[in-house]
C-alpha cells in the first residue's frame, strides 16, 4: 500500500503542464516586444539565449535517461554512460545498505565470532565501489552545469558588446538596448526553467505506468476462490520441501534454494541468519502472501 501512495505522489508533482505552457509563452511576447525596440539587436540575444535554454535542457537528459529505466520513452537517444552509472551505483548502493543494516542488527554475533576485521575490510570493498560511482556522477553534474553557466555568461558578455556596437555605429540608445536584453534575457530564464519540468514528468510517466500495472495485475492467488480442502482437524505441522523463491521485485536474487524445514507440531524453532536470508520470507510462504516457484509448502501433509 506504501508503494501505491508513492506512485501517487509522483504523479502528482508531475503537474508541471502549467509552467510548460507559460515559459514558452513568455518567451514568445517578450521577444515580441524586444523585436519592436531593434530586431537585428533582438536576432542576435535571442540565438545566444536560446542556446543557453537548450543546453540547460540538455544539461537534465542525463536525469531523465536515468528514469527511462522504468519504463521505456524514447524521446532522447541513449545516454550509455549515465545508463551505466546508474545500474553500477544502484547495484552497489544495496548490496552495500544490506551489509549495513545485516551488520548493525548482528554485532554482537559478528564480535563473538572475532569476524571485526572480515567485516571491515567487506564495508571498505563496497564503499570505494560506492565512491568510484559517485566520483562518475560529480562528474557528469559538473560538466552538464559548466557548459551551461559557460554559455550563459557568454551571452550575456555578446549580447552587451553587441549592443555597445549598435549605439557606437548606428546611433541607438542604451534605453533600447537594454530593453532588448532585459526581455530576452528573462524570457529565456523562463524556458530555461521549464525543462526542470522534464524530470517531473519522466517521474510521473514512469509512476504511472508503474501504478497502472499493479492495478491491472491479476494475482496468482485469487482470494475469493472459495475451491479446496478444508481440514477439519488442523495439528499444526509445518513442512517446506525443496522450495524455491525470490521475491517479485528482485527475480535475479533467489531467496531460497532447495530450502527444505521441518517444525513438528507443538515445538518452538529459532530462524537466525543475517538480513535477507530469508527467515520473514518462511512466514510469509506459510501464511501464503506469496507462492514459491517450485516445491512444496505443507500444513499437515497438505500442500497449501
Amino acid at each position: 500500500m506504501t508503494r501505491l501512495e508513492d506512485e501517487v505522489r509522483h504523479m502528482l508533482s508531475a503537474r508541471a503542464l502549467d509552467l510548460e505552457i507559460e515559459a514558452p509563452s513568455g518567451l514568445t511576447l517578450l521577444s515580441m516586444a524586444s523585436d519592436r525596440s531593434n530586431s537585428n539587436a533582438t536576432k542576435a540575444v535571442v540565438g545566444e539565449e536560446d542556446d543557453g535554454s537548450v543546453s540547460s535542457f540538455v544539461g537534465r537528459r542525463s536525469s531523465y535517461r536515468s528514469l527511462q529505466s522504468i519504463r521505456e520513452i524514447d524521446l532522447f537517444p541513449a545516454d550509455a554512460i549515465s545508463d551505466l552509472h546508474t545500474k553500477v551505483r544502484k547495484d552497489h548502493s544495496w548490496k552495500h545498505g544490506g551489509f549495513i543494516i545485516a551488520f548493525t542488527r548482528a554485532w554482537i554475533l559478528v564480535v563473538s565470532f572475532n569476524g571485526e576485521n572480515q567485516a571491515i575490510t567487506k564495508y571498505n570493498m563496497f564503499i570505494r565501489k560506492v565512491y568510484r560511482s559517485s566520483l562518475q556522477e560529480g562528474a557528469i553534474n559538473a560538466l552538464g552545469l559548466g557548459s551551461v553557466m559557460a554559455i550563459l555568461f557568454s551571452s550575456y558578455g555578446l549580447a552587451v558588446w553587441y549592443g555597445s556596437k549598435l549605439i557606437v555605429e548606428r546611433g541607438y540608445n542604451g534605453g533600447m538596448v537594454i530593453s532588448v536584453i532585459m526581455s530576452v534575457m528573462i524570457g529565456a530564464m523562463s524556458l530555461g526553467q521549464a525543462t526542470r519540468s522534464v524530470t517531473a514528468f519522466a517521474e510521473g510517466q514512469g509512476a504511472a505506468h508503474r501504478m497502472f500495472k499493479i492495478i491491472e495485475r491479476k494475482p496468482d492467488i485469487d482470494i475469493d476462490d472459495n475451491t479446496g480442502i478444508i481440514l477439519e482437524d488442523v495439528k499444526g505441522d509445518v513442512q517446506l520441501k525443496d522450495v524455491y523463491f525470490s521475491y517479485p521485485t528482485r527475480p535475479e536474487h533467489l531467496i531460497f534454494d532447495g530450502f527444505s524445514l521441518q517444525v513438528p507440531s507443538g515445538t518452538t524453532m529459532a530462524l537466525v541468519g543475517d538480513s535477507g536470508s530469508g527467515k520473514s520470507t518462511v512466514i510469509s510462504l506459510v501464511e501464503r502472501f506469496y507462492d514459491p516457484h517450485a516445491g512444496e509448502v505443507l500444513i499437515d501433509g497438505v500442500d497449501i
